[in-house]
């Protein structure tokens, strides 16, 4: 599902050649009743697939605007504050074309308590507005006639699976970038930059922490795509950017040995600091039952992207059978991010609840820094310096983590919320001399 790929290969005159296997429908989709002569009982799939381009798609387009302010200040310095938007239509998404039609209600048992999807009766329309948890009008729920159980119906019967590539994707990009620069002044530049963003989209990209499961381009609701509607995988919230360089007055006159030894020393560094990738949290137990192979799970009431991160737990015996959290167990660390008693299994036969890309991944913080000594060799012209530095990258050698589902992690797993990798490297440190004429 990586965006890259689906623009390059999906996208005339370098798409796909159209794919179509198989060559007869089972007929027991398209029949009724349910073990009549006509119809026999039997749980075979149709064996016709396809994938290629969608029909009469429309091309991909994207509008960008900016607004920007400049204020010159006292100090040789000058402020930029900017309004950067765009918006993406039709973009390509790989879409799930063919999807399991829900075929129950929702019936709370006699006495009350928890509602449990059950068969329709044949003939009966069903409102199929909703399947997510908390809110459906319908679900799926598999169908057993003597003692055969038969698969959820197609929306077109005579195909098993449709993958179309289709431009049905839509995004949001808005941004607030603000830039205070220093010009070279007594030896001192500088530039630091900000931007507060937010990206939307309803697809997956590839490009961020979080590429699984429900959150890929497929999504988790083929029937109303609006409820993959969120984050975007590489939405970064908040960016912060300073470089610096700075050159050391010479220490003495002279242009003797002491000055070569002691002059000419400059330093320069770039810091960065970035809030975490957005993530959700999945089970890898197909609970809907429509095909799907993990799922977005249930939020629990009174939780919220702040405080499943931060804090501590109040503990739970674990998401599905999964990790086991003692309460006080402290959120937001390595060994337990995010709080997998927030979430809860979903009602068999809908969809969880829990928005895409709910919560968010560790940041990142990094300090590269470069001390540097210019020597004059005037025996290779009035441009001749011999260059010695010496670099030191992620100098605080500071750990930055991978985001938990990055690291392989599930709810209901028993490593739920443990991070057990980094990005970036330790703390590194080379040298280097070079000869300018």
């Amino acid at each position: 599902g990586n965006a890259l790929s689906l623009g390059t290969q999906n996208s005339p005159p370098f798409s796909k050649t159209y794919s179509v296997t198989g060559t007869t429908a089972n007929p027991v989709f398209m029949c009724v009743p349910w073990g009549s002569p006509t119809c026999p009982l039997t749980s075979a799939l149709p064996t016709q697939s396809y994938s290629g381009l969608g029909y009469m798609m429309n091309n991909p387009r994207m509008y960008n605007y900016t607004l920007t302010v400049e204020q010159q200040l006292p100090g040789s310095m000058a402020l930029s504050v900017s309004y950067v938007g765009s918006r993406g239509l039709y973009l390509l998404q790989a879409r799930v074309g063919n999807p399991a039609i829900p075929n129950g209600t929702l019936v709370t048992p006699v006495g009350g308590g928890t509602a449990v999807c059950t068969a329709a009766p044949v003939g009966t329309v069903l409102n199929l507005s909703s399947q997510t948890d908390g809110s459906a009008t319908s679900c799926y729920t598999a169908t057993t006639t003597a003692g055969v159980t038969l698969p959820l119906s197609l929306r077109n019967p005579a195909w098993s699976t449709i993958s179309p590539t289709t431009g049905t994707g839509d995004a949001h990009y808005n941004s607030l970038q603000v830039v205070l620069n220093r010009r070279a002044s007594k030896g001192f530049q500088f530039q630091a930059g900000y931007t507060y963003s937010n990206s939307l989209d309803d697809t997956a990209s590839g490009a961020g922490a979080d590429d699984l499961g429900p959150n890929q381009s497929t999504g988790s609701d083929p029937l109303h795509v609006f409820t993959d509607r969120g984050p975007s995988d590489f939405d970064v919230r908040n960016q912060f950017h300073l470089n610096a360089i700075y050159h050391l007055p010479n220490f003495t006159s002279s242009n003797g040995f002491t000055g070569k030894l002691i002059n000419g020393w400059w330093a320069s560094g770039i810091f960065t600091l970035e809030s975490g990738y957005p993530i959700t949290v999945l089970t890898s137990v197909n609970r809907s039952g429509d095909k799907q192979t993990s799922e977005r799970l249930d939020l629990v009431p009174g939780r919220t992207n702040s405080n499943i991160t931060s804090g501590t737990s109040a503990g739970c015996a674990g998401v599905g059978g999964g990790r086991t959290i003692l309460a006080g167990t402290q959120l937001g660390t390595p060994n337990l991010w995010y709080d997998p008693c927030a979430f809860a299994l979903q009602t068999l036969g809908t969809i969880g609840n829990e928005p895409r890309n709910f919560i968010r991944g560790p940041g990142l913080s990094n300090l590269n820094f470069s001390a540097v000594k210019d020597t004059a060799l005037r025996f290779l012209g009035e441009g001749g310096q011999l260059e010695f530095r010496v670099e030191f990258f992620n100098i605080f050698n500071h750990a930055n983590f991978q985001s938990p589902l990055v690291a392989g992690s599930e709810a209901n797993t028993s490593s739920a919320g443990q991070i057990t990798g980094t990005v970036g490297t330790s703390r590194q440190i080379q040298f280097g001399l070079k000869v300018l004429f």
